[in-house]
């Protein structure tokens, strides 16, 4: 899914439950998008100070992290909207492989940042909070 230039929101929300290594590609284009993904999607912000967002529940656990590819510390922002079932202490930012930056909630993997390292990441470049 394309967004194109100017401030878009892509959603990669899936209403219905997809197979195994079914996933969504999401690219925001040029300018501040806001990039909604799940259950393996990859996401692309492009130009820009783009929002990555994120909702995730204990009964989210899987092996298909979503993947984001181009998070720029300091101007774009993750944010991890978290269900009743998990405090923001449950989520932790660990450094992975190939300079990535993996978001968990306990043990369970179910975000990696690509070329993020952690290092580099600022406060406020991920916030948590409790979704609605």
């Amino acid at each position: 899914m394309f967004g194109d230039a100017g401030n878009d929101l892509v959603s990669g929300i899936d209403l219905i439950a997809l197979g195994p290594n079914e996933f969504d590609r999401l690219f925001g284009g040029q300018g501040d998008d806001t990039l909604i993904g799940d259950d393996g999607d990859h996401l692309f912000g492009n130009a820009g100070a783009d929002d990555y967002v994120l909702f995730v529940n204990a009964a989210d656990a899987s092996d298909d992290w979503v993947r984001i590819y181009d998070f720029a510390p300091g101007t774009d922002q993750l944010r991890i909207e978290v269900a009743a079932d998990i405090t923001s202490t449950d989520v932790t930012l660990t450094a992975g492989p190939n300079g990535s930056l993996r978001v968990a909630v306990g043990n369970t993997i179910f975000a990696v940042l690509e070329g993020t390292l952690a290092a580099s990441v600022q406060q406020g470049d991920i916030v948590v909070t409790r979704a609605a």
